[in-house]
């Protein structure tokens, strides 16, 4: 997929919850945004070196590969990174507030929030 080609903008959706991702990607779309999702580290990593997204929403409880390798590779490309975080204490964990995110939305994502942030990192 070549969104760059149509002129849109590419959001990746890492999360390892399908349900999630899906709706994420599925939100994404109906704005206008070229939206592939990828189940975890590894394969996030895979997509970006081929896609080349312009944003990232990353769960910050990413399976198989840590989610600091993740996004320490990812700010190398440029790339506008958000969290995804399941603040369960309301506190994001401090390797994250330090890791370089542009923005953090607290799970489970409401609508008007993720628009709001893909608008900001656009």
């Amino acid at each position: 997929m070549d969104a760059t080609k149509l002129g849109r903008q590419v959001v990746l959706v890492v999360d390892g919850c399908q349900r999630t991702a899906a709706n994420l990607v599925g939100l994404s779309r109906s704005w206008g945004y070229a939206a592939l999702m990828a189940a975890d580290g590894s394969a996030a990593l895979a997509v970006a070196a081929e896609v080349s997204p312009d944003i990232v929403l990353l769960d910050l409880g990413v399976p198989e590969t840590d989610a600091v390798e993740v996004v320490a590779t990812l700010r190398t490309c440029g790339v506008r990174l958000i969290a995804l975080a399941d603040l369960g204490d309301g506190k994001m964990p401090a390797w994250a507030r330090h890791a370089g995110f542009h923005l953090t939305l607290a799970k489970p994502v409401c609508d008007d929030d993720l628009r709001s942030a893909l608008s900001s990192c656009g």
